[in-house]
């Protein structure tokens, strides 16, 4: 946090499929921690973000997700996206 970032990154959250990162999944608990430490600079989450799971993400402290897998979920990204911004309000 000391360094001169105007965001912040954190994840995997949960496991994913999309690629093998070598990391363990870090859970909502980092999510929580990286928004309380990031001095007011917005926390991004990634790593196995769902639509049943992206709202529990902002919750925990969040400002945003990175959705790569689950954007492909039913064959209509489009759509898929579009749920996502009724689920979180936007």
């Amino acid at each position: 946090m000391r360094e001169p970032v105007t965001y912040v990154a954190v994840g995997p959250i949960f496991g994913t499929q999309t690629k093998d990162t070598g990391y363990a999944a870090v859970g909502l608990d980092l999510v929580r921690q990286a928004a309380r430490l990031a001095g007011g600079r917005p926390v991004v989450a990634i790593g196995g973000i769902t639509l049943a799971t992206a709202p529990e993400v902002i919750a925990a402290g969040a400002s945003g997700v990175a959705v790569i897998g689950d954007l492909l979920a039913g064959g209509d990204p489009e759509r898929r996206v579009a749920a996502y911004c009724r689920a979180l309000g936007l």
